[in-house]
């Protein structure tokens, strides 16, 4: 008997142990008291945070654009300098000998022409990447720039050199040049291709 009391005692005592129903409400009402005094007061940081975020993302791709954008004006201008080497050389060429180059080799006498040689199904679509380099006494009459953005054309009408720097890709800028031998003018012209006809520049 002493035994099923001493056992009903300890089961009592294990009840006991626990939360009450009141206790539990109490603990419920304040933690629901200082949600609403908290989360207000936390909302600010983290909506600031994700402004933040958000800023920093938009400023890190804007300058990734404007990196893109600075290295393209930088090929741009390299292709300018290239076309204006090769129409010197022209001029150089007509006031020794009379004659317009006729290809990349005729420039090659009096300055370095880099690029690779091209083919008809390159002219419409880049997409085959090796590289044959010009040689020295190449009769290449257009070929693809050095940083292959370009497709590079020389040839004479109506007694004016043209050498042009064509973009492989639409809405993409590129370069005119011309030469004239009557007035010896030497000039350059950035223009936008489009899907039209690319215009000849007149000097």
């Amino acid at each position: 008997m002493r035994n099923y009391f001493s056992i009903k005692k300890n089961i009592f005592n294990q009840n006991e142990s626990g939360f009450s129903l009141i206790e539990i409400i109490f603990v419920l009402a304040i933690s629901s008291t200082l949600l609403v005094i908290a989360v207000p007061k936390l909302e600010i940081p983290v909506r600031k945070s994700i402004e933040r975020i958000k800023n920093y993302s938009k400023v890190g791709f804007d300058s990734l654009r404007r990196s893109a954008d600075v290295s393209k004006e930088f090929r741009l201008l390299q292709e300018r300098l290239n076309i204006r080497s090769y129409l010197y050389a022209a001029k150089n060429l007509y006031m020794s000998d009379s004659i317009y180059p006729k290809s990349a080799g005729d420039l090659q006498r009096f300055t370095k022409v880099s690029g690779c040689y091209l083919t008809q199904k390159q002219i419409k679509n880049d997409n085959l990447r090796n590289c044959r380099k010009l040689g020295n006494n190449s009769t290449a009459t257009s070929w693809r720039s050095e940083n292959r953005n370009y497709w590079v054309r020389i040839y004479s009408e109506d007694l004016i050199l043209n050498i042009q720097s064509i973009p492989f890709i639409d809405d993409e800028k590129g370069i005119l040049g011309c030469f004239n031998s009557t007035t010896g003018i030497v000039d350059t012209k950035i223009f936008k291709k489009e899907k039209a006809k690319i215009k000849t520049l007149k000097c």
